[in-house]
């Protein structure tokens, strides 16, 4: 039997992508009789924790990062010697070095020949010859990523899909438009860009952060398209759950260009819904383009795509695969 042990220090509440996102592994994992358990932060505001969830972690953030070191290592230590089972699976969603390097080294020292660690790619890392070295050192230590682009920069990196939460029906145009600028409001998020255009009367534009899942399913059903003009220094090859859930939801994304959302719509011929948003007649291109037969055929084209491969199902075969790979390298060692 296999012991599936997730360690989610930062999270936080039910807000955002993070708890579905666990709930989801959880749920495939049931599927596939593995035993999962959940580390979170003993901070978490989290009122009703799901089955097998814990409030272990005490992941403390400093001014000066590297004083997280010594208390992150003696903690996954302790972790890692006091869980049980014959052979367990640890997986790790931080990527900061100062998670990565103390988690790495105590599995080193206290991982058994059967354990492995598995560690999620978030983002682009300033140190990513440096975790080439430490994943080539560390055997039983791989990589998974839900970006193609992020993958390619590791030897063992294994895609996984973007399980969303949200899924609905495609809406039916109306009239007027309602575009919807969704997500916490950080720096490389852009929000900016979107309070600076100029409103029209047929366009209404909606702001929204730290919404209950709820009020964030309400917001989605009721929009026509969603507004992402993110940073390509910060999403140049990072994922976003928010356009995901858009695409399955048939609604259409309005993207940056040289992000990772621009290469997935190119990749479906979808350049139509990259846009430059500083431009002055963007609500007017943007009405054209949502009115497009053509554009619309291809975003639902793009949507059935997704759904086949972003979903529980498509997570259930990224684990075989996985667990297949690790059991294969076990008996080659």
């Amino acid at each position: 039997m296999l012991d599936f042990h997730a360690l989610i220090p930062t999270l936080s509440d039910r807000c955002g992508h993070e708890f579905p996102y666990q709930t989801a592994i959880q749920a495939t994992l049931d599927s596939l009789e593995v035993s999962y358990t959940a580390h979170i932060g003993k901070d978490s505001e989290i009122d009703t924790l799901p089955p097998n969830w814990h409030r272990t972690l005490e992941w403390k953030r400093y001014k000066k990062k590297w004083r997280q070191f010594l208390p992150r290592f003696f903690e996954c230590l302790k972790l890692f010697k006091q869980t049980r089972g014959v052979k367990r699976f640890f997986f790790l969603d931080q990527f900061a070095l100062t998670d990565v390097l103390p988690t790495l080294l105590a599995f080193w020292l206290q991982g058994k020949k059967n354990d492995w660690l598995c560690i999620q790619v978030r983002f682009e890392s300033k140190w990513k010859r440096l975790y080439r070295l430490l994943f080539r050192w560390n055997k039983r230590a791989l990589l998974i990523c839900d970006s193609e682009l992020l993958a390619a920069d590791y030897e063992k990196c294994i895609i996984f899909p973007i399980p969303f939460a949200t899924q609905l029906m495609p809406k039916k145009l109306g009239e007027n438009i309602l575009l919807w600028c969704p997500g916490y409001r950080r720096k490389e998020k852009r929000r900016e860009l979107v309070e600076a255009l100029t409103r029209s009367e047929k366009i209404e534009i909606i702001e929204t952060q730290n919404l209950t899942r709820d009020a964030y399913i309400k917001q989605f059903e009721a929009c026509d398209a969603v507004l992402l003009p993110y940073d390509p220094k910060a999403y140049g090859k990072r994922s976003s759950g928010i356009f995901v859930e858009a695409i399955v939801s048939g609604r259409f994304p309005f993207v940056s260009d040289h992000t990772w959302l621009a290469y997935e719509l190119r990749k479906h011929d979808l350049s139509e819904l990259i846009v430059d948003f500083n431009r002055q007649d963007l609500l007017e291109v943007i009405e054209v383009t949502i009115r497009s037969h053509s554009v619309r055929s291809k975003l639902f084209a793009m949507r059935e795509a997704y759904l086949a491969f972003h979903t529980q199902e498509g997570l259930k075969t990224s684990f075989e695969t996985l667990f297949s790979l690790t059991s294969t390298l076990t008996k080659v060692r």
